[in-house]
């Protein structure tokens, strides 16, 4: 009984441990969530429809609709109400000529607001007109209740956001290569097309004096301020975010074991911890599964009029999903198609619908991995002859049908008779028995 006793404590308490282990990050922000990157789908949120200020996190919409729209290799001409933004920039100057990816990546990597601001005015020919493309992109997206009032996240009260709605950007925006290139860069240096390498010490020291010039001409360095990309090798992206009223906020992802997590966490008072633990749950907690592999072949559908009544069907495409590792119930169910004779291989067949929980998440395409030739009865039926010909023929070839069943019918019961006499036999018998 003693036993019984401690089994039972040890039980619960392994329990627990796996529970605690597996459970939700406890986490200093105030709203958060993360998902999958190929789909969006939800993994854990807390507070994520809470309105919130994104602060430098708007700049994923910019990054997102500059790398989409914009000629990256295009020299932008700076204009005075862009060069003017306030805080964190790259010291544009009106005049100045700078590539248009330069401005993109000071924007995501050094979050920048004069690029920020700039790179919108080169897309959209006007900030206001590149803050009306962001609003009508994030209602396309389903971010519904979010509003841009500028292209960086300087605060305003009528610019918000929430966790989910930052979330639905990221994914959007980490689906096109070029923002996801550079968010994912720890450094970059911009080249003005102007500049000029000082020659001589005198050409240096005048540069110098003049902080203006130094500013404009001179090749600039700069880290990407996303932290966790440096400090975790698993870590590639998107954007940090800071204002007094926002508090401290990151997006971030993660790509471990062939799949990608976005977290996003807002107002926290360490968002690199939060974001790590939440990034890192997800992945102790998920993994891909192969539901279906490409060219699996357990299926047979059913042919008319062939030489074989069924045909070995297979998916065309494979189908993988995220799971859960704590248990997750998935289904495969064939919707087969009846085919007709003759059949070659690769014909569409069906379908397979993949449920997952409770949710039909793909249907998968079903193709023939073989062959099935016509029968001569389906030959006959397909006859094509004028008039009443072909209605004459397919009774005639029915008639010879029924007659050949009927005369093979008869064979088999005088087969049977005769069988059964030749064993009542009583000299067979005898001869047996001698």
């Amino acid at each position: 009984m003693l036993l019984c006793v401690v089994a039972a404590i040890w039980t619960c308490a392994a329990a627990g441990s796996v529970w605690a282990a597996n459970g939700p990050p406890e986490l200093l922000g105030k709203s958060a969530i993360v998902v999958e990157a190929a789909t969006g789908r939800v993994l854990w949120e807390t507070n994520a429809d809470a309105q919130m200020f994104p602060a430098s996190l708007t700049k994923m919409m910019t990054g997102y609709l500059v790398a989409r729209e914009g000629d990256l290799d295009r020299v932008v001409t700076i204009s005075r109400t862009v060069a003017s933004v306030p805080e964190t920039g790259l010291y544009l100057e009106a005049d100045e000529r700078v590539l248009l990816r330069d401005l993109l990546k000071g924007a995501l990597i050094w979050s920048a607001n004069d690029a920020a601001a700039a790179a919108g005015e080169a897309v959209a020919e006007s900030v206001d007109a590149f803050v009306d493309l962001m609003n009508q992109t994030a209602a396309e997206l389903g971010a519904t209740h979010t509003h841009f009032v500028n292209p960086h996240g300087l605060h305003d009260d009528n610019h918000y956001s929430t966790a989910r709605d930052l979330a639905t950007i990221a994914v959007q925006a980490m689906k096109c290569p070029a923002f996801r290139e550079v968010v994912a860069t720890k450094q970059f240096a911009v080249m003005r097309p102007e500049y000029v390498e000082p020659t001589t010490p005198e050409e240096k020291t005048q540069l110098e004096r003049n902080a203006t010039k130094l500013r404009r001409y001179a090749k600039r360095t700069y880290r990407n301020r996303n932290r966790l990309l440096r400090s975790w090798d698993l870590c590639d992206g998107v954007k940090t975010g800071y204002t007094r009223q926002a508090g401290n906020c990151l997006a971030a992802s993660a790509t471990r074991d062939g799949w990608q997590a976005i977290s996003i966490v807002l107002d926290s008072e360490n968002t690199w911890e939060d974001s790590h633990a939440l990034l890192q749950w997800a992945f102790d907690n998920y993994e891909m599964k192969a539901i279906v592999r490409k060219g699996q072949s357990d299926w047979k559908a059913p042919v008319r009029d062939g030489e074989a009544r069924q045909v070995t069907v297979a998916a065309a495409e494979g189908f993988e999903t995220l799971v859960s590792k704590l248990g997750s119930r998935w289904e495969v169910t064939p919707e087969l198609t009846t085919l007709e004779a003759p059949v070659k291989p690769g014909a569409p067949a069906g379908t397979l619908a993949v449920t997952v929980g409770d949710r039909l998440r793909v249907q998968v395409p079903l193709i023939t991995a073989g062959s099935v030739a016509l029968s001569t009865w389906g030959q006959v039926k397909r006859l094509s002859l004028p008039g009443r010909s072909g209605d004459l023929l397919l009774c005639l070839a029915a008639g010879v049908l029924l007659l050949g069943t009927a005369a093979k019918a008869a064979r088999t019961r005088r087969y049977r008779v005769a069988s059964g006499r030749r064993a009542d036999d009583p000299r067979r018998a005898g001869n047996s028995r001698r």
